[in-house]
């Protein structure tokens, strides 16, 4: 199973989005400025560079509901064919859910995993065990009131 989290030399724990699960973003206008600034961010893949500060909202479909987050761009390098990209969220409520939502996610891309890999059908709920059981362990905690350097 690919990392979790990765670690950026300014201080900042992105949750790493598991390839196999799709995620949109879309250019946003920043139209205030962030709560304050976040030990948590995002990670994910896509077809370009973006430039560092640029708002982005980012989508995600997690059982039958789309989750939205808001953050700005906070690197982005080349890996292989596509572009690695560090958003950093916006707001504390983000960061909690964005946590769950990744949890999420990364149970799904082991169930699709296990039925490619080993052809064993888990149901979602299977999935979340056998994940939990396994890698739970490696997902970054959140440390409350904690700020980005």
């Amino acid at each position: 199973m690919a990392a979790q989290s990765q670690q950026h030399p300014a201080g900042v724990t992105y949750y790493v989005h598991p390839t196999a699960i799709p995620i949109r973003y879309r250019f946003a206008h920043q139209t205030t400025e962030p709560e304050t600034s976040q030990p948590f961010g995002l990670c994910f893949h896509c077809g370009a560079a973006l430039p560092e500060g640029t708002s982005l909202e980012v989508m995600v479909e997690v059982c039958d509901e789309v989750q939205c987050f808001h953050g700005c761009v906070d690197w982005s390098r080349r890996d292989g064919d596509t572009w690695q990209v560090g958003l950093g969220l916006t707001n504390q409520d983000d960061v909690f859910r964005a946590r769950m939502v990744e949890q999420l996610c990364h149970i799904e891309a082991w169930r699709q995993q296990v039925s490619a890999e080993e052809h064993r059908e888990l149901t979602p709920e299977n999935a979340a065990l056998e994940w939990i059981e396994h890698f739970s362990s490696d997902f970054p905690c959140i440390q409350v009131g904690k700020a980005r350097d």
